[in-house]
């Protein structure tokens, strides 16, 4: 269960989480006032309460901007699951409660501030831990049998991608420099992968597979093969010849394509879906 791939949330969708979590804090505080915050007496006393999802805003911003990134630049969306989605949010749950804490502190005299720490950090962690490890759970289970069945249905239409189209012209990928261009049968091409400035195209030649890499972006290389049909774009990062594509897989991290000749699986993002869809159902006997 905890090894399940999961999908790594954008970072609008970060923010926009950010703002209902606060929004949910402030107002479940100040409506039902639990843990003692009933007996507060003042002025300022809703505006004390408020503080609480301010407080939880500022936390999460700070999470985005620097324990996501951690986290993401640590294992990869590719090796993102379900069990490092809860242990990060468990994380952020800590970060919350010691925000809380000194926030309280800052308002009120703690005893034994050690024992207020720990106090502070169980309420958060009561509060949050069940209803996050369920609700990681539940999307990883509802995106991963989506993702399945658009899968299934789609990989029905993959044979009849697997023909040769002698109409389509010879391909010619060139440089930023336009020199030494890469020229190949249509049918030679497998996919091509943006890296950083330069381009990964991964093709045939007599029978093995070669690699080039062309100082070029993905979006001149689109440009270039714009003729070919068979040539899509799965991902902002790679562009695929849908007649090697071999099966196509679904997980809750959404659809990867298995081609032949590599072992390595190509991701359709999500924005990208419809086109391959489009592809295979004009294929579909």
């Amino acid at each position: 269960m905890f090894n399940k791939p999961y999908p790594v949330s954008s970072t609008a969708a970060n923010w926009r989480t950010t703002l209902i979590v606060g929004s949910f804090i402030t107002l479940f505080l100040l409506v039902f006032q639990p843990f003692g915050l009933n007996t507060f007496h003042g002025s300022d006393k809703y505006w004390f309460i408020a503080g609480y999802g301010l407080v939880t805003v500022v936390v999460l911003s700070l999470d985005n901007l620097l324990l996501k990134a951690y986290f993401s630049t640590k294992f990869g969306k590719k090796t993102w699951t379900v069990g490092k989605q809860i242990s990060m949010q468990v994380l952020i749950l800590f970060t919350i409660g010691a925000g809380n804490y000194f926030y309280s502190a800052w308002h009120i005299h703690f005893f034994s501030p050690f024992i207020g720490f720990l106090v502070f950090q169980f309420f958060t962690t009561a509060v949050g831990l069940l209803p996050i490890s369920i609700i990681t759970i539940l999307n990883e289970n509802i995106r991963n049998k989506a993702f399945l069945n658009e899968a299934n249905l789609l990989d029905e239409s993959v044979s009849a991608l697997h023909h040769t189209n002698l109409a389509e012209p010879e391909i010619i990928l060139t440089g930023e420099s336009e020199k030494n261009p890469l020229v190949l049968a249509a049918s030679d091409f497998i996919y091509a992968e943006s890296s950083g400035n330069y381009l990964e195209v991964h093709f045939l030649k007599n029978g093995s597979v070669k690699t080039v890499l062309l100082r070029t972006t993905l979006t001149r290389a689109e440009e270039q093969l714009e003729t070919h049909s068979s040539v899509i774009k799965c991902h902002r990062a790679f562009l695929v010849n849908c007649e090697h594509i071999l099966h196509i897989k679904g997980n809750a991290q959404g659809l990867r394509l298995q081609l032949n000749y590599t072992s390595v699986e190509i991701p359709v993002s999500r924005n990208y879906t419809t086109i391959l869809r489009t592809k295979m159902e004009a294929v579909r006997p």
